[in-house]
């Protein structure tokens, strides 16, 4: 998100996606990056984000000032969006994540709620597509929660599977579930959900792995045809889950 040109390889790499699709989006780095500038400190529990009261309004501005520019960019790039988070129309629910065993602080888990389906098809069949930041909606508390954006995605995988086909790919730096993690080459073709317990033991999936696996089977069981892992650049190749 921070890089002009691997930014512009993703929005080439989403254009070529055929059909109806949305977007959703981080911008965890760019917020660690202000909130060590304002003194607020940032710590993970198993690739897992804490997120303080502070650290909460560090997020809620800078997804947000990223989800406009994201869409500004789109718009630019002839795909026509519309910038959302959780709490618009309350699309993404969640519940604020127990502290028992560890406390994540203002981390939302999000819920299997009803949503406006009749806006969402409306976006979709009207080519317009929904660009989601990574922050759910607590219906309980009426507050914003920092949410990991593969958990979003796969929450409205569960809630849009119920009435299209559905297909998620999860993007990032690397061109997939590697075999080595110091080996970018190594790229695994295809997961059987009953090798992640394996993978996870002997280190293959670990860190900022772990979130991104756990969606990935979350997805699935609750109804996308498909799921990939894989680069920015490349959204049609990488790591299958199934």
């Amino acid at each position: 998100m921070e890089d002009p040109a691997a930014l512009n390889s993703f929005i080439e790499s989403f254009k070529a996606i055929p059909g109806m699709k949305w977007l959703v989006h981080g911008g965890g780095n760019r917020a660690t990056e202000i909130a060590g500038k304002l003194e607020i400190e940032s710590s993970f529990v198993n690739g897992r984000r804490v997120t303080s009261k502070d650290f909460l309004d560090v997020a809620i501005d800078t997804y947000s000032g990223i989800n406009k520019r994201l869409v500004a960019l789109l718009q630019f790039n002839g795909i026509s969006a519309l910038g959302l988070c959780g709490a618009d129309l309350q699309l993404v629910q969640a519940e604020k994540r127990n502290s028992q065993p560890v406390d994540f602080g203002f981390v939302g888990d999000p819920v299997n709620s009803e949503i406006d389906m009749a806006l969402l098809d409306l976006l979709l069949t009207s080519e317009i597509t929904p660009v989601f930041s990574a922050l759910s909606y607590d219906p309980k508390l009426g507050i914003l929660l920092n949410t990991n954006a593969d958990a979003v995605a796969a929450n409205l995988v569960q809630k849009l599977s119920t009435k299209v086909d559905v297909e998620l790919v999860i993007a990032f730096e690397k061109g997939g579930v590697l075999m080595d993690p110091e080996d970018d080459s190594k790229i695994i073709p295809l997961i059987g959900r009953n090798e992640i317990a394996d993978l996870k033991n002997n280190g293959t999936i670990s860190q900022g792995m772990l979130p991104k696996m756990e969606s990935a089977v979350s997805a699935i069981e609750n109804g996308a045809s498909l799921v990939r892992i894989t680069s920015y650049k490349a959204l049609q190749k990488g790591t299958i889950i199934q």
